[in-house]
């Protein structure tokens, strides 16, 4: 094969990549490019091993002894007679070029993807590397791999063997292996046909303005198409907006009757209770009446028994004297029984006395002790009764504090068991009430979080709008400099270079649209969501006060019994009219605190109808937007057009050029 030429012009490459090296023959061109890396490869052993001897002292050249295929692994090089033709393919039409084509022996060798032999050299994609293809029969599945791999993208330079026809099975012939190289964005500079005009080289180079180019048309393909999904988006959340909204305004309008039903019940109330006020004061004229006799028949019965007691009393100290004297009897005989037997120890210890001459001393002071206690015993007798009658004394005073204490208790547990009652429907009313303002409070603080963020939706919105205005403008720009563009068509190559980067401008400014547009269909996605909160909360709201309704009616009802009550039980009001004041003061209590709340609702029903004004306004500016973006779909397709015609005028001038002599 002739080897590989340098253009005059042409930069020296950072890398260099050759695939079927054999022995090297390209090896000194290589050298005199300068590049930084060398990685040559080859499939037969000895040839493999001679490059390496030879690159031995080259520290920028890589020698790998390997076949190159689309997957590692062990595979078959069969060896022919022409050795130039050794691939790991079977050949078809290449007994056809050559008749005395022989098969000489097949060999086992390892292969190596192409991104395994790459993986270590770093390769930069604005570099200028080159890649030389000399691989007989795998031409087609390294370059397919190497486009999968996204390594094909990191050479400007490919020189490529292949045959016009299709050699070996599985290959395919030149002109498809070109086009495909085309797709990626090659432009064929150089065809060497003197060798072998069966098996010439081609030489590609990449041209960055088509490959840029095609990824623009895609990016724009791309940016339609997600354009028309959010503008289909929009348009299913905006009808979502409005069917959420009449929900709204529907739950608004039940919760306004429900408004006035309370208010109704809350007057029936306040009569009820001015009714109740009155037979109040006529019960509390009669219970002063009944407590006044009530205290005179209290002050005769206390003297009655006063006088009962003091009978009762006499009774018991005349049996207590009864029983006392029969105890001191007792003790008397005890103590006469208790003499007697002393005076027989006393004859005894006499009797002893003469037997036992020295206990004498001990006995005579026992007798002495023994006297002794006889008068301790004689003095703790009276002081024993003493203290009987202390104790009898102080047992009826604590008789009598236990009469009175036990009274007292069952008074006090009376009490107690009453207080109790009264606490425990305080209390009860009392968590009620807590639980209501709890519950409405919650739903003031929702409706104004929904308010806020709603705001914050606007601003978005608005924004988003001005976003879409500036990209607007720049369209335009961008298309007065698509026609500068094709006026000054003789300038192609300069300014393929500048329409390069204004592209990449347009498509950074086409991703941020998206972008936006993207985060305005999760924002009404949200608003939606919080819609829809907004939606259940009115519901649930509808039904509690369709419950406080309920509970009104029958604190009506209740009170109207209680009417009759009072009517027919006057005599028992003494003991309800602590209870019934309180009872006032807690409906007097939950009436200024429903007209409070009624208040606070009422403003924030007013907070809805002019959140509900904002929201229509908001969706006029959203229609309004979606006709900007209609618009500026129309103009992106005349761009299109014009960048299509554009390439081509630049296709035929680079053609044109092309046929120049000396280019």
């Amino acid at each position: 094969m002739k080897g590989i030429k340098r253009a005059a012009n042409e930069n020296s490459p950072a890398a260099i990549v050759h695939f079927g090296a054999g022995r090297g023959d390209d090896l000194d061109q290589y050298l005199a490019a300068n590049p930084a890396k060398i990685l040559l490869v080859e499939a037969e052993p000895v040839a493999a091993a001679r490059l390496a001897a030879r690159t031995a002292g080259m520290p920028e050249v890589k020698v790998v002894a390997g076949a190159v295929a689309a997957v590692s692994g062990k595979v078959s090089l069969k060896r022919f007679n022409l050795p130039a033709f050794n691939s790991l393919r079977e050949p078809t039409g290449l007994r056809t070029l050559f008749p005395g084509l022989r098969l000489k022996r097949e060999e086992e060798v390892e292969a190596l993807a192409p991104s395994e032999l790459l993986a270590g050299l770093n390769l930069a994609t604005d570099g200028g590397n080159w890649l030389i293809v000399d691989t007989p029969g795998q031409e087609a599945a390294i370059i397919e791999a190497m486009r999968d791999s996204g390594d094909l993208a990191s050479f400007e330079r490919i020189d490529l063997v292949c045959g016009q026809e299709a050699l070996y099975g599985g290959g395919v012939p030149a002109d498809e292996l070109l086009q495909l190289l085309r797709e990626e964005g090659y432009e064929v500079v150089a065809c060497d046909e003197e060798s072998d005009p069966d098996l010439p080289r081609w030489t590609l180079r990449r041209d960055p303005v088509k490959l840029e180019n095609r990824e623009l048309r895609q990016r724009l393909a791309a940016r339609q198409a997600e354009l028309v999904a959010l503008k289909k988006k929009y348009d299913d959340l905006a009808k979502k907006c409005d069917e959420l909204t009449k929900a709204r305004d529907e739950q608004a309008k039940l919760a306004s009757e429900r408004q006035a039903r309370i208010e109704e019940l809350t007057k029936a109330r306040d009569d009820l209770a001015k009714k109740r006020d009155e037979l109040t004061k006529a019960r509390d004229e009669q219970a002063k009446l009944a407590s006044e006799r009530q205290t005179r028949i209290e002050e005769l019965t206390k003297a009655r028994d006063d006088l009962a007691k003091n009978r009762d009393e006499l009774t018991k100290a005349r049996d207590d004297q009864a029983k006392l004297a029969e105890s001191l009897t007792k003790a008397r005989d005890e103590q006469t029984k208790l003499a007697g037997e002393r005076q027989a120890r006393i004859e005894e210890l006499t009797k002893e006395r003469d037997g036992l001459a020295k206990s004498r001393d001990e006995l005579t002071k026992a007798r002495d002790e023994l006297t002794k206690a006889r008068d301790d015993q004689a003095k703790l007798a009276g002081e024993r009764q003493a203290r009987i009658e202390e104790l009898t004394k102080a047992r009826d005073g604590l008789a009598k504090s236990r009469d009175e204490l036990t009274k007292a208790r069952d008074d006090q547990a009376k009490l107690a068991g009453e207080r109790q009652a009264r606490i425990e429907e305080l209390t009860k009313a009392r968590d009620d009430l807590a639980k209501k303002r709890d519950e409405l409070t919650k739903a003031r603080d929702e409706q104004a979080k929904l308010a806020s963020e709603r705001q914050t939706r606007i601003e978005e919105l608005t924004k988003a709008r001005d976003d879409l205005a500036k990209n607007r403008d720049e369209l335009t720009k961008a298309r007065d400099d698509q026609a500068k563009l094709a006026e000054s068509l003789t300038k192609a190559r300069d300014e393929q270079t500048k329409l390069a980067g204004e592209r990449q401008a347009r498509i950074e400014e086409l991703t941020k649209e998206r972008d936006g547009l993207a985060k305005s269909r999760d924002e009404l996605t949200k608003a939606r969501d919080e819609l829809t909160k907004a939606r259940d909360d009115q519901a649930k709201l509808a039904g509690e006060r369709q419950a406080r309704i309920e509970e009104l009616t029958k604190a009506r009802d209740g009170l109207a019994k209680s009417r009759d009550e009072l009517t027919k039980a006057r005599d028992d009001q003494a003991k309800l009219a602590g209870e019934r004041q309180a009872r006032i003061e807690e409906l007097t209590k939950a009436r200024d605190d429903l007209a409070k709340k009624r208040d606070e609702l009422t403003k924030a029903r007013d907070e809805q109808a002019k959140l509900a004004e904002s929201r229509q306004k908001q969706i006029k500016e959203l229609e309004a937007r979606l006709a900007s973006l209609a618009e500026l779909e129309e103009r992106q397709a005349l761009l299109v057009e014009e960048m299509t015609r554009a390439e081509g005028q630049i296709d035929l001038i680079k053609d044109i050029l092309l046929r120049e002599p000396g280019l």
